[in-house]
Order: structure tokens, then C-alpha cells, then sequence
């Protein structure tokens, strides 16, 4: 093995942990594979398609229909930009809802003033 792959033997060996079967109440158990340090993370957030279809509905259902229907919402990485334009006064209430969404990590707030 060459140095350059020792190194990525070396890098794969730490993004990952063993899996281990649980052997009785000492859990002494026996090696049955391995995962990617992420991937039990990955099983509990929700991909983004998923977080906007709950961010539009709350959406519609905080927002007067004439409001919601100017109003966009896309997703990437957990961050929601919600678009459109909105009375002032009605604005701050579907970013405090989307805000509150489970996996919501940032809301970006570029509605515009309208009526």
C-alpha cells in the first residue's frame, strides 16, 4: 500500500464506526459491519422536499388566501426563502410558523411590501 493510499484507508477509517450486534445484557457483541459516522443522522432529518411541503402548509394555513397566493417557499440544506409580496402587517406571522418547523435551520425572510 502507498502512502497516498494509507492516507485514504486512514480517512475512510475515521467517517466511519463499527456496528457491533448486541450480544446479551454485557452487549459484548461481534463485529458485523461498519457505517458512516452521518449516516444515523441522515435516517432522522428530513430532506428538504419534505420540509417544504409542511412549510407550505402552514403557509396556507396561517395566511389569507389572497396573501398566500403571493407567497413562494423553496428549500435547500434545511434553509427556507420564502419570496413574494405580503402586507407588512401579515409578514412576520408564516415566517414565525416556518420558523418553528422541525429541521428548519435558517429562515430567509425576502418578502416584499405589498398589498
Amino acid at each position: 500500500m502507498n502512502r497516498h493510499e494509507n492516507h485514504s484507508a486512514e480517512a475512510e477509517a475515521r467517517r466511519t464506526v463499527p456496528a457491533e450486534e448486541a450480544s446479551g445484557h454485557r452487549s459484548r457483541g461481534r463485529l458485523v459491519g461498519v457505517v458512516r459516522r452521518n449516516a444515523p443522522l441522515q435516517a432522522l432529518i428530513r430532506d428538504d422536499a419534505e420540509i417544504r411541503a409542511e412549510v407550505v402548509a402552514r403557509i396556507e394555513s396561517c395566511c389569507p388566501p389572497g396573501d398566500r397566493e403571493s407567497v413562494a417557499a423553496a428549500v435547500h440544506d434545511g434553509i427556507v426563502e420564502s419570496t413574494g409580496n405580503m402586507p407588512p402587517a401579515d409578514a412576520a406571522r408564516p415566517v414565525a410558523e416556518v420558523g418553528g418547523i422541525a429541521d428548519v435551520v435558517e429562515v430567509k425572510n425576502l418578502l416584499t411590501a405589498g398589498t
